[in-house]
């Protein structure tokens, strides 16, 4: 009877409407809850979850603790049926509905539980397997350090590159593979006990596996060398990079014209890292430190400094350490470059803001916005105030139960005040400053109003 009642619920929720939205979710979650071991109730409940939930409107999306609800008993149905595809299918597709890690990292360390599960336990070349890669590396290019870490002690690395060792095996090179060498990237971002999990399980080994199989994938060898530039930041490990095969690797991707500039650049800042720890750390005699050097010299004469780029910097601090090392100048030169190219996009800002949708949903994750705020500070560069209140305004208009705590814990709600009350920034400016605190002032009125709604039913 139960099972009859569920199956009526999706038929409803798929091809029709229902007005009592409330009583039918509390319906199907109960009885999920009661039933954790009847597969084909978690199959049939899971499945009219998702059309519940991406049907659903501001009266499920706003209220946490229906959404925690949802989340909870999807991720018991999922670990009590880890092994049934059509169960994980349901499951991750319905978690692609929820913002993702806001609505999820309550249950962080169960959620990537299943999902490596998804990855390394799954049938290959599953649905399953790629949904699941996709969600881990959405959750790893948006938490923060500590979670970063747990990933990596739950296996992350050595799940991903159990997957590229099996794709390597049977020589594809597929979305599955570039995601793979994307989410090492992303788990490897700032932390270096991740990077070092990535060296110790022979993560340079299948580098170069790859280099050798796939030479022509741009979109790997981009990930692949993002993630090496990260193990390059980190000092304690530059020393195992220091071998003949790896640095002649690096030296010749320095010429490199795959992805535009991006596997050069990104060869440069590896081999820059290598060498501003000093002559007497370049322990080998080929390739010599001079030549290498005098490579990557050449190679940045050869790259457009108004090159439009597909990358993401958290922190300038690596960079900005390099901009230091006096004694090698070619570390500088790489360090300067990158900074020019990264700001030289001022000129054009004002054309481009015009053109953005300021409810525009990003996938881009602030832990501070202290140099947001550092540009809205910028009086005699009204192109950096712009950017920079703009980016305000859309984050706080679009995810505002997550970054109007930031501005105001931050000081920005005085710092925009003090733009809209200075003379000197354009009115478009302005109008941008009083679209963030009305926005922040809305979320915190909502926020001290009852939030426990109930939804309909």
């Amino acid at each position: 009877m139960l099972q009859k009642v569920l199956n009526e619920l999706f038929h409803l929720f798929r091809f029709e409407s229902c007005n009592q939205v409330g009583q039918a979710l509390n319906i199907v979650l109960e009885a999920m809850n009661r039933n954790l071991n009847e597969r084909h109730i978690q199959i049939s409940g899971s499945a009219t979850l998702f059309y519940i939930v991406k049907g659903a409107g501001k009266e499920l999306h706003d209220v946490v603790r229906v959404k925690r609800r949802i989340i909870t008993t999807l991720l018991n149905g999922m670990c009590a049926h880890r092994n049934d595809d059509t169960m994980m299918r349901n499951g991750c597709l319905t978690l692609c509905q929820f913002k993702v890690p806001l609505d999820v990292v309550f249950d962080y360390e169960r959620l990537v539980d299943i999902l490596l599960h998804s990855v390394y336990g799954m049938q290959q070349e599953s649905f399953v397997q790629r949904i699941g890669i996709y969600l881990l590396n959405t959750l790893a290019c948006q938490v923060d350090g500590q979670q970063k870490i747990k990933l990596g002690d739950l296996g992350a690395i050595d799940k991903m590159l159990w997957l590229i060792a099996d794709r390597l095996k049977r020589g594809i090179c597929d979305d599955v593979l570039e995601v793979a060498w994307s989410t090492m990237w992303n788990v490897t971002d700032e932390t270096p006990l991740n990077c070092q999990k990535f060296l110790e399980h022979k993560g340079m080994e299948y580098f170069l596996k790859c280099l050798k199989k796939f030479p022509d994938k741009e979109e790997l060898l981009r990930n692949m060398m993002g993630l090496l530039g990260n193990v390059a930041e980190v000092h304690s490990l530059r020393r195992y990079l220091m071998t003949p095969e790896y640095i002649a690797v690096f030296s010749d991707l320095l010429d490199s014209i795959s992805d535009g500039i991006e596997v050069s650049y990104n060869a440069a800042g590896v081999i820059s890292h290598i060498a501003s720890d000093g002559p007497e750390a370049w322990n080998i005699d080929d390739p010599c430190r001079e030549h290498v050097l005098a490579r990557m010299m050449a190679a940045i004469d050869r790259w457009d400094l108004y090159s439009l780029r597909n990358i993401n910097y958290r922190s300038f601090e690596p960079i900005l350490y390099l901009v230091g090392i006096y004694d090698t100048p070619e570390c500088q030169r790489w360090a300067v470059w990158a900074l020019a190219n990264l700001t030289k996009v001022y000129p054009r800002m004002m054309a481009a803001i015009d053109r953005w949708d300021l409810y525009s949903l990003r996938n881009i994750n602030y832990r501070s916005f202290e140099p947001i705020l550092y540009l809205v500070g910028i009086y005699d560069t009204p192109e950096c105030q712009r950017w920079a209140v703009w980016a305000l305004a859309n984050l706080t208009k679009v995810y505002p139960e997550k970054y109007c705590s930031v501005v105001k814990s931050e000081g920005g709600l005085e710092l925009l005040q003090e733009v809209i009350d200075h003379p000197m920034p354009p009115n478009c400016v302005k109008e941008l400053a009083v679209i963030v605190l009305e926005n922040c002032k809305q979320y915190h009125e909502r926020d001290s109003l009852e939030t426990d709604t109930q939804l309909d039913g």
